[in-house]
C-alpha cells in the first residue's frame, strides 16, 4: 500500500500542476524517472516524495480556503440557512 500511496499522490500533484512534464520540471526530475514512479515501478526519493506531499498539502489548503470564503459569502448574502419552523398542527374541526 506504501507505493499505492505514493503513485497516487504523483498523479494527483501531476493534476495540480498541469500535467507530467510540469511535474518534472517543478521537481527539477527527468520526465522518464517521474514515469517509472507513476507506474509504481521505481519508488521516488524522499526528497522528492515529500515535495510531492508539500504541493498536494498547500493545494488541499488553498481549496479548503476558497470553500471558506464561499461559505463566507453565501451566509453574507442569503443568511445561516435554518431548519423552517414546524408547521402548526391543524386546528381540530368539531
Amino acid at each position: 500500500m506504501h507505493r499505492e500511496l505514493k503513485v497516487r499522490l504523483l498523479a494527483r500533484a501531476c493534476d495540480i500542476v498541469g500535467g507530467r512534464e510540469r511535474l518534472a520540471e517543478r521537481l527539477d526530475v527527468e520526465p522518464h524517472a517521474l514515469e517509472f514512479w507513476l507506474a509504481g515501478r521505481a519508488t521516488p526519493p524522499d526528497r522528492i516524495f515529500m515535495a510531492v506531499v508539500d504541493l498536494v498539502l498547500e493545494d488541499d489548503v488553498a481549496r479548503a480556503r476558497q470553500d471558506r470564503r464561499q461559505d463566507a459569502l453565501q451566509r453574507s448574502l442569503f443568511g445561516t440557512m435554518r431548519e423552517h419552523p414546524a408547521a402548526p398542527p391543524s386546528a381540530k374541526l368539531p
